[in-house]
C-alpha cells in the first residue's frame, strides 16, 4: 500500500489553499510559519498570518508598543500587509493611582496574585507613558518611512480601544467604558500619527477619529488650526468622526479647528461618516456641516445620532444626487417629514445602490430598512412612500 503523500509534497497552490483556510486558528498558523523555509509552507502560511493579523495594526503610546510596530514595518510580509494603522488615544492619569489601587484592593473576587499583576501592569503603565517625545517621533518615522515605499495607501485611525494594540499584555490597558482615571487626547495622536505621515510622504487616503473616555471636552480641544499645512489631508478620500460629546458647527470665535475647516481642505473627499453620542436641540450644527458637505464629490455618507430638519438633508441629497451611492442613516433626530426625504431619494439619488435606515420612531416605518443594489433601493423607497 503507498504511503500517503507528506503535506510537504502538495502543490503550491494548495498549500496556499490550506494555509488560507478560516477555520485555522492562530496557534496553527504559528505552527505552520515553523516548518522548514525550503518547504514553501513557512511562506504560505506566513502570508496568510500577516494578511489575518497585520492588515489592521493598533499600536499603543509605549515605547515597546512602537517598537514591535517599526519591526513589523521592515519585515518584508508583515509590513507589506498593513493597510490601516490604530494609534491608541488613551492615557493614564497617574494622580489616580493609589484610587486605583484601593479600587482593586474593594474586589472581592481579585486573588492577591491576580492583584500583584494588575498593581505591576498599572506602575508599567504609568512608567511606559513617560518615556522620550523624541524617542516617540524617531520610532514612528521609522515605521511611515518603511510604509511610505509602499505602492498602497493607508488609513489613520485614532480610537481609545486597546483590545487588539500590541503590547497590550505589557500595561495596564484603558477600559472600554468612561472612568475618570483616563483621558483621551485624540487630536493630540492624530497629530503625532498625520505628521509623521506627512514628513515621510507616506500615502494617506483616509483618517478615523474617535474620541472618547475624555468626554466633557469641546470640539475645539480636539480639532485645531493645523490641519491647514499637512500635505496628508488634501490627498484624503475618507473620513470618519466618531464624536461621543456634545458638538458645535464652528469652534471658537476664529473658525479654527472644527470639522468645517477639515472638510474644506478634502476636496476630493468620496466617503465620510460622522457620528456624535449627544443630540443638539436643532439643526444649526449639521447645516453648518451640510453646506460643506454639498460641495464634495461624496460617494459614501453614513449619518448617525445627528439632529437635522427635513429641509437641510432633502437640500443635501439633492446637491449630492450626482454621484452618492451609499447612504446610511442611523438613530438621527429628524425634524419634519421623512416622506419628503424619501421622496428626495428616490428623484434625486438616481446612482444608490446601498440604503440604510434604522430609528426613523414614525409608526409607517419599520425599525431598521435595508437595501442593496440600486433596483432594490428604488422599489423599497416607492413602497415606503406607499405606506
Amino acid at each position: 500500500m503507498d504511503r500517503p503523500a507528506s503535506f510537504s509534497s502538495l502543490p503550491p497552490e494548495l498549500v496556499s489553499a490550506i494555509c488560507t483556510n478560516p477555520d485555522l486558528d492562530k496557534e496553527d498558523l504559528i505552527a505552520l510559519r515553523l516548518t522548514s523555509i525550503s518547504q514553501g509552507i513557512h511562506a504560505s502560511a506566513t502570508k496568510a498570518f500577516a494578511k489575518r493579523y497585520f492588515t489592521d495594526v493598533h499600536v499603543l503610546y509605549t515605547e515597546y508598543s512602537l517598537e514591535t510596530f517599526v519591526n513589523i514595518c521592515q519585515h518584508p510580509i508583515f509590513g507589506s500587509s498593513i493597510r490601516r494603522v490604530q494609534l491608541s488615544s488613551a492615557c493614564y492619569d497617574g494622580k489616580c493611582f493609589y484610587d486605583t489601587v484601593d479600587e482593586l484592593m474593594q474586589n472581592k473576587d481579585c486573588h492577591y496574585s491576580d492583584f500583584a499583576e494588575k498593581i505591576q501592569l498599572l506602575a508599567q503603565r504609568c512608567d511606559a507613558e513617560r518615556f522620550d517625545q523624541r524617542r516617540a517621533d524617531s520610532l514612528l518615522a521609522q515605521a511611515f518611512n518603511v510604509l511610505a515605499k509602499s505602492d498602497h495607501s493607508f488609513v489613520l485611525a485614532v480610537d481609545t480601544n486597546e483590545e487588539e494594540s500590541l503590547g497590550r499584555s505589557e500595561v495596564w490597558s484603558a477600559p472600554l467604558l468612561y472612568t475618570d482615571h483616563w483621558q483621551a487626547d485624540s487630536m493630540g495622536m492624530l497629530s503625532f500619527l498625520v505628521r509623521a505621515a506627512n514628513k515621510s510622504e507616506c500615502k494617506v487616503r483616509g483618517l478615523e477619529f474617535r474620541a472618547g473616555l475624555d468626554q466633557d471636552k469641546s470640539m475645539d480641544n480636539y480639532l485645531s488650526d493645523v490641519w491647514e499645512g499637512w500635505k496628508v489631508v488634501g490627498s484624503l478620500t475618507e473620513l470618519k468622526f466618531d464624536l461621543p460629546f456634545g458638538i458645535s458647527p464652528y469652534g471658537d470665535d476664529q473658525g479654527h479647528g472644527t470639522i468645517h475647516d477639515l472638510l474644506s481642505l478634502t476636496p476630493d473627499l468620496k466617503t465620510l461618516h460622522i457620528r456624535s453620542g449627544i443630540f443638539a436641540e436643532d439643526d444649526d450644527t449639521f447645516r453648518a456641516w451640510a453646506d460643506v458637505f454639498s460641495r464634495l464629490p461624496l460617494e459614501e455618507l453614513h449619518l448617525t445620532t445627528l439632529c437635522m430638519s427635513h429641509d437641510t438633508i432633502t437640500d443635501l441629497l439633492e446637491d449630492l444626487g450626482p454621484t452618492l451611492c451609499r447612504l446610511k442613516i442611523s438613530e438621527c433626530k429628524i425634524y419634519g417629514s421623512w416622506k419628503k426625504i424619501l421622496l428626495t431619494i428616490q428623484q434625486h439619488t438616481l446612482k444608490l445602490d446601498q440604503l440604510n435606515i434604522s430609528g426613523a420612531k414614525r409608526s409607517w416605518f419599520k425599525d431598521t430598512v435595508a437595501y442593496k443594489g440600486s433596483t432594490n433601493v428604488r422599489s423599497g423607497v416607492a413602497r415606503l412612500l406607499k405606506n
